[in-house]
């Protein structure tokens, strides 16, 4: 109790901050009051392991680097001005090595960025000398972010330590909730949970060097921890209606009060770095080294045991990519099977689901549309496609999707938010009674659009490689899932909110507000989700968009993985018996190394062992190789960045692009990594203003490409032509530096007229040339044939933009018909004009 009211007394005498060092703190930090400056160099790795783990509430994964690099630096700053080894042996240069090495690596995935920064301590300990308290202090602290990242990489791979994570995140904040008289409930990414289990696992290593009443003394800051987790989440609504109040909106378009919600992990941090300074203060490593290993056999025993339990609960069998199969497409329910069709214009010409059956056929499956289910005509099926399901299904076809799943098929079911279009009844629920998913009465809707910066994806071949910097997966507003064990979350939003539906608002579907109110769940909502069944798996997303018309211009890699994924016979890996041996191997490691001694000489592998386990494991569960597309489609590049938005249909956008590309009968796809395999197969390759220049690599099989019958289109003006400089010389090209503006003009021939908005002339010289379009003798539309194929550049950057083309309104017929001319001419989409 003496311990516990002495930390109490600490924190009276602390500024919530971390003090700037003065000339006068080195001469405390000699004089033995801050030995070697623990306290600030503890809060700077807990707030630098906090940013770069990206668990200190929303910001952009960039400004999550930027801001863990920064306070990283300083941190090292603080260690080495208190003098760099003096002896220049092996292993000094080993550490600096390490520490490079390291530092480089850090914007690897996110779970592995702990034990990076362990290695990185741990290299520190040689450059600043591998004597002293220093070196003790650095070791405790890789120790702290050690077990943090051992944490992390657990509850990364495990659906059921992350829904325990979860459980207990929303409890506290209910608990909190209650002693303030409001309502709460936080999912992990608003509650700043992981942040009080980063300071726990930082603290109980410095705790071993308190000289008295140590048990007291970390169990007093473990509370006191606590508490300021919950002063932090208990402030946060009184903070946010009171800045509400002031500003009504701020970064990123974000309401001031959703911004103080976000903030939430980051005032916890902030609180929880007084206690953690506290207890610093009472810390005294001595001099001498840690006590050398008692048994070599041990720690190799330890090491061993540490790689095969993480090993265990990482590693996934590769998946293969399934043989021809069979997919069966249910027609009945709240949607349509459209495709954009010519004579149709605007957003609600684009269709639901009619490019889904055409897009499969094009991965190789083969497909078929069912009016109704039952075993006849499940029959020679792999894969059931439901969706929207808004009727009560004959009780013979819940039976035979049952039978059919037990069996060894695949059930997809996409949904949407509060789905109730009958009698107030959930029948997309009826379908899943027998499985562990459930529809819930709401939408998952996001504080951040589009979930940008928001997912998270726990390891699986379907969303291997995909990140959130754009919405890959196509989810928007859905309704969120309730699952239970076997089930796991395939797709997660973060920073997204559960809106309550309104049970009496069936003109408006039921759905709720869309604005966050106490009492909804707040973060950390399941989006898609899946289970194995029998001998079969089930799949059900709570949104529908990502696998319509528009949206799979962009989704079409990841809806192919899905097709794949419930096509072939890779399962849901058995997470529980997984977690139950890594857990069982975890606890003979630490039996293990506590037997070792913790040799001083040889920490670094264990950090280094556990990177390597979780790089093998993920290797393993690597993503299937795409398949080759089939048939007919288009291609619109954005590998480099072309200068137009990424939302579809903004005025600069190229939505009015895909749709008339689309209505030609060809599939369109905008490209986000350069790949030649795709690009071979395709009808057109479209370039729109790029910022990011082709290297010559690509430049040559571009040429290929013309060469063997392809056709690229390419938009650029004087003023952004460098990036397509390359392109444009290989071809015999220049756009000259004369602004011709906007003007109409007929295209001879042609019988059509065309508008350029912002044209620049080309510059051509040689053979094969035909001008199409031009402004008096300046050409402004300029085909060449090169091969057997063809390459036409237009003096525009904005000639395919929605702006002139076609808007979420109104189409822009003249330029319409152009393009539609130019096609057939071209043999793109003969007869379909």
């Amino acid at each position: 109790m003496l311990a516990t009211g002495r930390i109490c007394k600490e924190l009276l005498d602390l500024a919530p901050g971390v003090p700037i060092i003065r000339m006068e703190d080195g001469q405390r930090m000699r004089e033995g009051a801050f030995p070697n400056g623990l306290p600030q160099k503890a809060a700077l790795l807990v707030a630098s392991t906090a940013f770069l783990s990206e668990i200190a509430g929303f910001l952009t994964h960039q400004l999550n680097l930027g801001l863990g690099f920064v306070l990283l630096l300083w941190f090292t700053f603080l260690c080495v001005s208190t003098g760099i080894s003096r002896v220049r042996g092996k292993f000094f240069w080993l550490g600096l090595a390490t520490m490079t090495i390291t530092f480089v690596s850090i914007r690897a995935e996110v779970s592995l960025r702990p034990l990076l920064i362990s290695v990185y301590l741990l290299g520190l300990t040689r450059v600043v000398g591998r004597e002293g308290s220093m070196r003790r202090q650095l070791e405790s602290l890789a120790v702290g972010a050690f077990s943090f990242g051992l944490f992390l990489i657990v509850e990364r791979n495990s659906p059921l330590v992350w829904s325990l994570v979860q459980s207990l995140s929303l409890r506290f904040s209910s608990v909190v909730g209650r002693i303030g008289s409001q309502e709460l409930l936080m999912g992990s990414s608003f509650s700043g949970i992981r942040v009080l289990f980063l300071l726990t696992a930082v603290t109980v290593p410095l705790s071993l060097a308190v000289k008295r009443n140590r048990a007291v003394v970390l169990c007093a800051v473990i509370v006191l921890f606590l508490v300021a987790g919950g002063v932090a989440i208990g402030l946060s609504h009184p903070v946010a209606r009171a800045v509400q109040g002031i500003t009504e909106v701020s970064a990123l378009g974000v309401r001031a009060y959703d911004r103080v919600l976000l903030s939430v992990p980051f005032l916890t941090l902030l609180f929880g770095l007084v206690p953690l300074w506290a207890i610093t203060r009472e810390v005294r490593f001595r001099e001498k080294d840690l006590p050398p290993s008692r048994t070599q056999l041990s720690f190799l025993v330890a090491l061993l045991l540490l790689f095969a339990s993480i090993l265990s609960l990482t590693f996934m069998f590769p998946a293969r990519q399934p043989g021809s199969a069979r997919i069966a497409f249910y027609s009945q329910g709240y949607f349509n099977w459209m495709r954009p069709a010519p004579g149709e214009y605007g957003s609600r010409s684009a269709g639901m689901f009619g490019n889904l059956p055409v897009f499969a056929e094009a991965l190789g499956f083969k497909t078929t549309i069912i009016d109704s289910i039952s075993e006849s005509t499940l029959q020679g099926s792999d894969v059931l496609f439901m969706a929207n399901i808004d009727h009560e299904l004959p009780a013979h076809s819940y039976g035979a999707i049952r039978a059919f799943v037990e069996r060894g098929g695949s059930l997809l079911l996409l949904g949407d938010h509060t789905f109730c279009k009958e009698e107030k009844k959930n029948w997309l629920n009826a379908v899943l009674a027998p499985f562990g998913i459930r529809f819930n009465f709401d939408s998952a809707d996001y504080l951040i659009g589009g979930w940008l910066h928001s997912y998270l994806f726990p390891p699986s071949p379907l969303t291997a490689d995909l990140d959130d910097e754009q919405n890959e997966v196509g989810v928007v507003v859905g309704a969120s899932l309730n699952i239970s064990y076997p089930a796991v979350p395939i797709v997660v939003g973060k920073y997204g909110f559960s809106d309550e539906g309104d049970v009496e608002g069936g003109d408006a579907g039921y759905i709720g507000d869309l604005s966050y109110a106490p009492g909804e769940k707040l973060g950390d909502l399941v989006l898609a989700a899946a289970q194995n069944y029998g001998r079969g798996k089930v799949m059900v997303f709570g949104d529908t968009s990502g696998f319509v018309n528009p949206l799979m211009v962009d989704t079409y890699v990841f809806v192919g993985r899905v097709f794949d994924w419930l096509a072939g016979d890779e399962r849901v890996p058995a997470h529980a018996p997984r977690l139950l041996i890594s857990l069982v191997l975890l606890a003979c490691f630490v039996l293990a190394i506590s037997r070792s001694g913790l040799p001083s000489g040889r920490l670094l592998l264990l950090p280094a062992v556990a990177i390597v386990a979780v790089l093998l494991g993920q290797a393993s569960a690597s993503r299937m190789s795409d398949r080759p597309l089939r048939g007919r489609y288009v291609l619109v590049d954005d590998s480099h960045h072309g200068r137009f938005p990424l939302e579809f249909w903004k005025t600069e956008g190229l939505m009015g692009l895909h749709l008339n590309l689309m209505r030609t009968g060809c599939l369109s796809f905008n490209v986000h990594e350069f790949q030649q395999s795709l690009l071979v197969g395709s009808d057109l390759f479209v370039i729109v203003s790029p910022s990011r220049p082709y290297s010559d690599r690509e430049v040559r099989v571009l040429d290929r490409y013309v060469r063997d019958g392809g056709t690229v289109f390419l938009c650029t003006g004087y003023e952004e032509k460098g990036a397509s400089r390359q392109i444009l010389r290989n071809f015999g090209f220049d756009v000259e530096n004369i602004p011709l503006g906007g003007f109409f003009t007929e295209v001879p021939g042609s019988g059509v007229s065309v508008y350029f908005r912002e044209a620049w002339p080309i510059h051509y010289s040689g053979e094969g040339y035909e001008v199409l379009a031009g402004y008096s003798e300046y050409p402004a539309a300029v085909v060449k044939e090169h091969g057997k194929g063809r390459i036409v550049v237009f003096g525009d950057s904005g000639f395919f933009r929605n702006i002139n083309l076609e808007t979420e309104d109104d189409p822009f017929i003249l330029n319409i018909q152009f393009l539609n001319w130019l096609l057939d001419e071209l043999e793109i989409a003969p007869g379909n004009m």
